[in-house]
């Protein structure tokens, strides 16, 4: 190890230090996401009339579902192979992977809500979520990679 990098191990603490403040952050920023989401609800449970409510709170435990199971298990996998090397050349295909079903995801749930639109116009209001999809999907695979 050369001197230049023995210096950055002794000021960041270590490789203890390193991972508890990554940890550190990774909780911070659940926990504030996490706050936020139940202050929208309960706004929006205290400003729509019930019936209302009840077609957010419906949308919001398909998406929470579908955040669950549109990992596709790749995470974890991409986790486990970072894991045990950081420069394994299998580690950007299966990434490349990743992206091309989050944003096939996205793009179906685009299409159901255009296709349920023509039945019910609340479709059309919640297309967007779309998005909201591919921004949890990868905050949670950098958080993944990085830990």
């Amino acid at each position: 190890m050369s001197e230049q990098q023995a210096e950055v191990v002794r000021r960041s603490g270590g490789p203890l230090a390193r991972l508890g403040r990554r940890i550190g952050w990774a909780l911070a920023a659940r926990l504030v996401a996490a706050v936020l989401q139940l202050v929208v609800v309960v706004l929006l449970a205290r400003g729509l009339a019930p019936t209302e409510f009840a077609f957010v709170a419906s949308v919001n435990v398909v998406l929470t579902a579908l955040v669950a199971l549109n990992g596709f298990g790749l995470l974890r996998r991409m986790q486990l192979m970072r894991a045990r090397d950081r420069d394994d050349p299998g580690l950007p295909g299966l990434f490349a992977l990743w992206q091309r079903l989050i944003l096939g995801s996205a793009g179906v749930w685009l299409v159901l809500c255009a296709l349920l639109g023509w039945w019910d116009t609340r479709f059309w209001l919640i297309a967007p979520f779309a998005a909201w999809l591919w921004f949890e999907q990868t905050t949670s695979v950098w958080n993944g990679i990085s830990l």
